[in-house]
């Protein structure tokens, strides 16, 4: 499991929803992608089921317990709601 920040997430529940956050959102500068990807993961971490590609029966979202879906969601938030990037990624 990846760890930044202490961020208990493995990384292919974030690159999923880091995907799903940022359809739609331009890719020509990083900004909006980063807040979109934040209010993504804050709105929908506790909740959405997220499936093993290679095994639809392995429910990968569960090997997060709620603890650490609530605790990545006030991440998202305290991000979000930061001053400077470099005080969520540094």
């Amino acid at each position: 499991m990846e760890k930044r920040k202490s961020v208990p997430l493995k990384t292919f529940i974030l690159e999923h929803m880091i995907i799903e956050g940022c359809k739609g959102v331009s890719r020509n500068t990083l900004e909006p992608q980063l807040n979109a990807a934040f209010e993504y993961i804050e709105d929908n971490i506790t909740t959405k089921r997220i499936m093993d590609p290679a095994n639809s029966q392995n429910i990968i979202s569960n090997d997060i317990t709620s603890e650490e879906k609530n605790r990545i969601r006030r991440l998202a938030t305290q991000a979000l709601d930061t001053g400077s990037w470099s005080q969520v990624f540094f």
